[in-house]
């Protein structure tokens, strides 16, 4: 940890048989690992080119003979890492901003979070964030975009809404308005119920957002707690046998805990090299 680093922030990276994909991501991370007060890597069924690319930068790692799936993953991550504040990040990552502008927009995370305003921040970029996003996808397929935001780099890609599904189908369509975040200029102008826009950023609560395994800052007893329920209460829907923590919490009870998620530019966008 630099001099300048943010202080109470612990960032862990999982990776899985993806030796091309971790390396570009700590290439292209510069120092932004030492600005942190912890960054390590998690390696799943770990290789000797796991090892090399974890020395070649001098990070931390653990690692695992086996593979324990996405949800055993992140758990064995954040029980790993020492911060009030948490980062987990799957391997393929990629900062969108310099190292300078990651920290300062950390900084103002967690700082948002410490004021009781929202208890999770989104960091995963919303208008440039790397495929696969469906985000954009599902909100136009029901809403028809109003006044896109110019940050967002693929309006070919949207849709003409249907009205038809908004008419039978109310209680989705309530869902789904809040993806206008990854598309409209004002989304709390068009959604006044489901977003609140005060000096930080924009906020909504988990009524309208679905977890997702995408950067989020979030304090590490909270993450643990969430993981608990997703632990206690697997899905019959698996990914390669395993439980993947998206699909148990997106349920009733992670509607009606009322988290609130705070959602700001964003730092991070999806890049995936390996598979």
């Amino acid at each position: 940890m630099t001099e300048d680093a943010v202080s109470d922030i612990s960032a862990g990276v999982l990776s899985w048989k993806a030796p091309q994909t971790i390396a570009n991501t700590l290439a292209q991370y510069g120092d932004f690992p030492k600005r942190l007060n912890e960054f390590k890597l998690f390696f799943q069924e770990i290789s000797q080119s796991d090892r090399e690319v974890a020395e070649k930068y001098a990070i931390e790692y653990l690692g695992r003979d086996k593979n324990i799936g996405i949800q055993g993953g992140i758990r064995w991550v954040v029980e790993n890492l020492k911060s009030e504040f948490v980062i987990f990040l799957e391997n393929d990552f990629n900062l969108l901003v310099s190292p300078d502008e990651a920290v300062k927009e950390l900084e103002k995370a967690k700082a948002w979070i410490k004021s009781g305003a929202v208890d999770m921040v989104r960091l995963r970029s919303i208008f440039n964030p790397g495929e696969p996003c469906g985000d954009p996808d599902k909100y136009s397929s029901i809403y028809k975009p109003t006044e896109v935001d110019p940050r967002f780099i693929n309006p070919s890609r949207l849709k003409k809404g249907n009205f038809f599904i908004r008419l039978f189908r109310p209680f989705k369509c309530r869902r789904i308005a809040a993806r206008g975040v990854y598309v409209e200029r004002y989304p709390e102008k068009l959604f006044p119920k489901i977003f609140k826009r005060d000096e930080v950023g924009l906020i909504t609560d988990s009524r309208y957002l679905n977890w997702t395994n995408n950067p989020v800052l979030i304090r590490r007893e909270l993450f643990l707690k969430i993981a608990d329920y997703a632990d206690a209460h697997p899905s019959s829907r698996t990914v390669g046998g395993y439980q993947d923590f998206e699909k148990p919490l997106n349920c009733l009870w992670w509607r009606k805990q009322g988290f609130k998620i705070g959602l700001l530019d964003g730092i991070f966008t999806h890049r995936r090299l390996d598979r």
